[in-house]
Parts: C-alpha cells; sequence; structure tokens
C-alpha cells in the first residue's frame, strides 16, 4: 500500500453531474493502482457520498465555492496549498475551471510534481460579455501556466485550446469520457415508462415520450426545449430529469405555454441514466458541452438523439444516430424531433469507441510520463 503514489483528485461541486460523474468512475478506476483521494468544494455531497459507499477517501474543503468572491478566495487557496503539502500526493488532478486555476498555483506552491487538468468544456466558451471571455482566457492561459497536463474530453475542447494559444500541443491531449455499458443497468422500456407514470407523467400507450438528462442550468438550454414542445402538434410528453437554479423559470415558461400536462420537472433521480430506454427520442439543448454521459448512453443503447452543435456533441452524434442543431433555435429542436419520430430508423451503435477502460489507461499514462 505504501508503495502506491497518492493521487488527489478535486472537483469545485459536490452535487451531481457530468464532471463529478467523470470523478467517479475515474477514481474508481485508478484506485487498484493508486492511493485515491477525492475533494470538492461546499454543497450537496451527493458525489462523496456515493465515492464513500466504494471506499474512496474523500475530503470536502470548507472555503471552496462554485462563486467567484475575492475574499473567499484568499481562504480557499490556504486551504488547499496546506492540504495539498500535507497531503504529499504525487499527483494533483483538477476538474472544473475555477479550481483548474487556484488549485494548479496552490498545487505547484505546495510542491506537488504532477498537475493534470480536464476540460470538461471551457468556461471562456459560455455566452458572456467580451470583457468576461478576455478575463476568462487570461485566467485559464494562467492556470495552464501552472500544470503539467491538459486533458480535454473532446477534440473540439482540444483544438479551442489552441485556437486561443492557451497551452501548447504538447501540453493538451484528448481523452473521451468512457462507459462501461455492460456493467450499467439500464430499466426496459416497459419498466422505465411506469417509473414515469409513478411520478406524475400522464402516458398512455401511444404516447411519445422526448426525454433529456441534466441540471437545470443555463447552459443546458431547457428553455428552448421547453419553447419546441409548446410548438410540436404530436401526441407527446416531455420528461426532464434533474435539479437546479433555473427550475423557477422553466416551471413559469411552462406555465405561460400551458403545459403542464406535457412538460415535466422530475428533479434530480438517482442514476437517471437507467431510465434512458423510456425514450422516444433524447434530447440535449445545450449552449454548451463537453462530451455528455447521457449522449454516450443513449447512443450505446440505440435511443435515436435530437442534440445542439456544441462542444464534443458531433464525436458521439451523426445521421448514424440521431440529428443535431444550432443551439438557441427551438424551431430547429422542432423540425429535428419531428424528423426523428416520422422516419425512425435503426440507430447501430459504434462498440468501443468510448470505453471506460480506455479512458483509465490513457489517464494513467498521462499521470506516468
Amino acid at each position: 500500500m505504501g508503495s502506491k503514489k497518492k493521487v488527489c483528485i478535486v472537483i469545485t461541486q459536490p452535487e451531481w453531474g457530468g464532471a463529478q460523474r467523470y470523478v467517479h468512475d475515474l477514481a474508481q478506476g485508478l484506485s487498484e493502482l493508486f492511493r485515491v483521494t477525492v475533494a470538492t468544494g461546499r454543497g450537496e455531497p451527493v458525489l462523496l457520498q456515493k465515492l464513500n459507499k466504494k471506499g474512496i477517501t474523500t475530503y470536502q474543503f470548507a472555503h471552496i465555492v462554485r462563486a467567484i468572491r475575492p475574499l473567499e478566495e484568499i481562504y480557499a487557496f490556504f486551504e488547499l496549498r496546506n492540504y495539498f503539502k500535507e497531503g504529499k500526493f504525487d499527483v494533483v488532478h483538477l476538474n472544473s475551471s475555477k479550481i483548474g486555476v487556484l488549485g494548479a498555483v496552490a498545487a505547484k506552491s505546495a510542491g506537488v510534481k504532477k498537475v493534470v487538468f480536464t476540460a470538461h468544456g471551457f468556461h471562456f466558451n459560455e455566452k458572456m460579455s467580451v470583457f468576461g471571455k478576455i478575463f476568462s482566457l487570461c485566467a485559464t492561459w494562467f492556470g495552464f501556466l501552472f500544470t503539467d497536463k491538459v486533458i480535454a474530453v473532446s477534440e473540439y475542447d482540444r483544438a479551442l485550446a489552441l485556437k486561443y494559444h492557451i497551452c501548447s500541443s504538447e501540453k493538451i491531449t484528448t481523452i473521451h469520457n468512457g462507459i462501461d455499458i455492460e456493467k450499467e443497468a439500464f430499466l426496459s422500456k416497459e419498466s422505465a415508462r411506469a417509473f414515469f407514470k409513478t411520478r406524475g407523467v400522464a402516458i398512455h400507450e401511444d404516447v411519445k415520450i422526448i426525454g433529456a438528462i441534466g441540471n437545470l442550468y443555463k447552459n443546458k438550454g431547457f428553455i428552448y426545449l421547453v419553447e419546441a414542445i409548446a410548438k410540436l402538434k404530436q401526441d407527446i410528453v416531455c420528461v426532464i430529469l434533474g435539479e437546479g437554479e433555473e427550475r423557477n423559470k422553466i416551471e413559469k415558461l411552462i406555465k405561460k405555454y400551458d403545459l403542464q400536462d406535457r412538460v415535466y420537472l422530475l428533479g434530480f433521480i438517482e442514476n437517471a441514466e437507467q431510465y434512458l430506454k423510456g425514450f422516444d427520442v433524447c434530447v440535449s439543448s445545450s449552449l454548451k458541452e463537453g462530451l455528455p454521459y447521457n449522449l454516450l448512453e443513449a447512443h450505446m443503447l440505440s435511443v435515436p438523439i435530437v442534440a445542439t452543435r456544441v462542444g464534443g456533441v458531433p464525436e458521439i452524434v451523426g445521421e448514424q444516430n440521431g440529428v443535431l442543431v444550432e443551439p438557441e433555435k427551438s424551431d430547429d429542436l422542432v423540425h429535428a424531433i419531428q424528423t426523428v419520430l416520422s422516419q425512425p430508423k435503426e440507430y447501430m451503435p459504434r462498440k468501443g469507441k468510448f470505453s471506460l477502460s480506455h479512458m483509465i489507461h490513457e489517464t494513467i499514462g498521462v499521470y506516468e510520463k
């Protein structure tokens, strides 16, 4: 045990989402070869609870939060630095834009030899003011000065980093998110639909279900999905599995269009991906993405996909398994959903392209170079 290298995987928020799923799966995959600790900031510790059940060591910082608060950042820096120094980690692996900067500087000042950052979609690629974009680019560039290796979860993000010259081509590599579809438990279509009924979803035999999985954040673009459902005349309902700060705004939109019996916000659901087979169409209306797990799983299960052409999504979705549309365009979502429902065809997944074992193997290679 003592001969194993020590790895600390850090992420800002401990709630459950795509980046947290990545940390969860990576920590488990590395645990046989490394002494792994997962550390997060404040918040509902869903990720930490899941990891504790698997025997993974966890830690929650007191001063790390998602919002930028200057005084809090000073405390957070020293909290990170002291923790890394006392832990004597061989590798610190950072996830999320904020911790990527603060954590990298703290890790190097604590004497950590290998600092790695995974980009799950760059913050500067979000909609923001020109000043905000410049600040985000400069902050990312500064953080990368203290980072030894950058992992992009998509070729899109790697190309973006090179386009803005925030790191060299030698420093950044692409490692796609990976899943082990054989080990995951998915409910049958009938069982998934039965579950939706228990949550109050009005379903009859012929109704089509448009499904989406994701936290209710602005970047997920759910307002455009709701607008699309309002324009669709087919016998459909829409279920959205996730929770977040945009709930009130989305609820008001549902009420505005009188969609209470057609659009259902089911809230946070444990292992939401197990209900994917209950969807007739899996929709991603995001404004920004890395490489979303729910689309990887929908692809592997041959569930038709309608998704916005953002981030690494086109590396998953194409003519062979769905339809891509431009973001922020509800009319395009309408047309794409109609196309998929009216022209059903057999979608064949590309087995092995996004495997968890490959993701783990390539990440270990980054650590040991």
